[in-house]
């Protein structure tokens, strides 16, 4: 992301973006509370009186993994449990979360559901989270469409397939309202998620047709 000004909001802004490169891009592992699961690239520019004039952000090296899977004593990314945690009852409603408990939800129940650690709190970061973003001009639909991809995230990874059809996946029936909440925020048609899940496409001569996943496929998908 780049950003550029001569107005003197330019340097508090660069100085108030931690709060976001945390919040997506740092976790709690064993060893730290707030370990760094990425590589951060940030080039300023000045002028000739040595002011800022403007600032690009590179991220690289994301930790991909820590958001479907995290080890005991650790957690996803911050950003995940904020959300939980500090978002009103009334956003979690509009997102189609069922609960602000992390445990809820299979990307995060395998790991650490408490707070990280440290003096901030959840809460706090959310709070710090949301004056960063503010900030950076992320705000109404633009700002809703981001918490909607964290939801988003959420709620698929309690998707659950039904153990039974091994030889043609099938969403456990149990599972319909955390597709229904998946698609709703992700902006996607009613009946396509369970589809993408549990089929894929093949071309065959100059037709394309439908293949069944096999469970464990599904599984990886």
């Amino acid at each position: 992301r780049y950003v550029s000004t001569t107005s003197p909001e330019l340097e508090p802004r660069l100085y108030g973006s931690d709060p976001i490169t945390e919040g997506f891009g740092c976790a709690k592992t064993v060893r730290n509370d707030n370990s760094s699961r990425m590589g951060k690239f940030t080039a300023l520019n000045f002028d000739p009186s040595a002011r800022i004039q403007g600032a690009s952000l590179n991220t690289y090296l994301l930790e991909k993994t820590r958001v479907t899977q995290c080890g005991p004593g650790e957690r996803s990314y911050h950003c995940f449990y904020a959300l939980l945690r500090g978002a009103s009852p009334a956003l979690l409603k509009q997102l189609r979360l069922p609960s602000a408990e992390p445990s809820a939800y299979a990307y995060l129940a395998g790991g650490h559901t408490g707070e990280s650690g440290g003096e901030r709190t959840d809460k706090m970061l959310w709070a710090e989270l949301e004056t960063a973003l503010a900030a950076q001009a992320w705000e109404g639909a633009a700002l809703q469409e981001l918490w909607q991809l964290i939801a988003g995230v959420l709620l698929l990874g309690n998707v659950r397939f039904d153990a039974a059809n091994t030889d043609a996946a099938a969403v456990e029936g149990s599972s319909a309202p955390s597709v229904a909440g998946c698609e709703a925020v992700l902006g996607l048609q009613q009946g396509s998620l369970a589809k993408a899940l549990t089929k894929r496409k093949l071309k065959v001569g100059g037709d394309m047709v439908e293949k069944d996943l096999s469970l464990v496929a599904a599984g990886d998908n």
